[in-house]
């Protein structure tokens, strides 16, 4: 992944599309672009095979615009990172359909909730936040969190297909999981 960012970020310094001083930050941005898009593309194309597109998708969505406001745990390479994201995933898949079944699965999402509301994010190393951007983020992540559980509250009784609630509410589990899992590791920037 790293040869792959470089020849395009090499391609983009020659070219003169960006200064050779700015090559580590698009080295980076390329790189995480390009991972992510790897793990959604994979998990898509397993959530086709498994009929399960909607779910997958949901979780995705629901997943990642909150995970990218409050951060967590993080894996120390590509690889593991993209083994438990698909893992993480495919159980979402499964899950779901248990999960919105389960007269308590909304008191377990209700705490997931009130845990990110409360950390609003977990400031790590990599990303090191300043206090304006770490109180930015915080806001955000709170934001994200109430509309996620707005929709898990209205879309409860109207009689949506259970695994899409199902998957948002394993999408607030998740990161307030990985939040806690961080702070619980020390992966984080006082």
């Amino acid at each position: 992944m790293n040869n792959f960012s470089s020849t395009i970020v090499n391609q983009m310094i020659e070219t003169e599309v960006i200064k050779a001083e700015d090559k580590d930050y698009y080295l980076y941005k390329i790189t995480v672009l390009s991972e992510t898009l790897i793990t959604v593309l994979t998990v898509l194309i397993i959530a086709a095979f498994m009929k399960k597109l909607d779910v997958a998708i949901i979780f995705l969505v629901s997943f990642m615009a909150l995970r990218r406001q409050t951060g967590g745990l993080h894996l120390d390479s590509f690889g593991k990172c993209y083994l438990s994201s698909i893992a993480l995933c495919i159980g979402s898949m499964f899950w779901a359909e248990y999960l919105s079944a389960n007269r308590y699965s909304l008191i377990a999402t209700v705490v997931s909730a009130l845990v990110i509301v409360v950390i609003g994010c977990v400031n790590h190393p990599n990303l090191d936040f300043d206090d304006s951007e770490l109180a930015t983020m915080k806001k955000r992540a709170r934001i994200t969190v109430s509309i996620e559980m707005i929709l898990v509250i209205v879309l409860s009784p109207i009689n949506v297909k259970s695994t899409i609630v199902g998957s948002i509410e394993l999408a607030v589990i998740c990161c307030s999981f990985f939040m806690v899992l961080a702070k619980v590791l020390h992966q984080e920037v006082r």
